[in-house]
């Protein structure tokens, strides 16, 4: 099952409870961010770290500190992209019941394989570039996928193809029976900025 909710992100909170395979939010990209994440993506980074439900955005400033530009972080657009990378982390805590949770946030992405992520429950949001891919249960050839098979097999109806839009909020199941997504070809040939929340029991770089 897949949910989609306009621009409320504690409709997530108990997404681990429900039934669904997928939830987004949809978000609207904000004024100002198309040119800080133009001069952002100019010179490739990655960056990651733990970050506290109570301290979040000291946290995330603090991951973010050595690698992202002085010039940038000085830009008022910087504080609106840390705000929001904070208050998705804390729904993500809620989500998990922990009081902390592991954050990756960067601009390479290399997954271009159709997949299901080892992980109990995961969060992405694209905040620029192409959204990840992926595929609605119907659309897809499980024993294709297990048997190792490529993409074009894996995909049943290629029409079927779904992809989350920019600064949209995405908590999908993983494990057995978990979304199968993949990164697109646009984000594989260019960068994007891409954030990716994890239990810290399972997050890995």
């Amino acid at each position: 099952m897949i949910q989609i909710f306009n621009d409320e992100m504690s409709n997530l909170c108990n997404f681990s409870e429900r039934d669904s395979k997928l939830e987004i939010v949809n978000r609207q990209k904000p004024a100002g961010a198309a040119p800080f994440f133009q001069e952002l993506v100019t010179s490739p980074f990655w960056a990651s770290g733990i970050v506290q439900k109570n301290d979040a955005l000291n946290d995330i400033e603090t991951i973010l500190a050595d690698t992202i530009s002085p010039e940038l972080q000085k830009q008022a657009f910087y504080e609106v992209w840390v705000d929001d990378m904070a208050n998705v982390a804390n729904v993500f805590c809620k989500i998990e019941k922990s009081d902390s949770i592991k954050l990756w946030v960067g601009t390479n992405r290399g997954c271009s394989r159709y997949h299901v992520d080892n992980v109990p429950r995961r969060l992405l949001v694209t905040y620029d570039g192409k959204g990840t891919e992926w595929l609605p249960d119907e659309a897809v050839d499980r024993a294709a996928y297990t048997g190792g098979k490529p993409n074009e097999l894996i995909v049943k109806d290629p029409s079927s193809k779904r992809f989350i839009d920019e600064w949209d909020i995405a908590v999908f199941k993983g494990g057995n029976g978990g979304l199968l997504h993949r990164t697109p070809d646009e984000a594989l040939a260019s960068p994007s900025v891409f954030m990716r929340l994890d239990n810290t029991n399972f997050g890995s770089d």
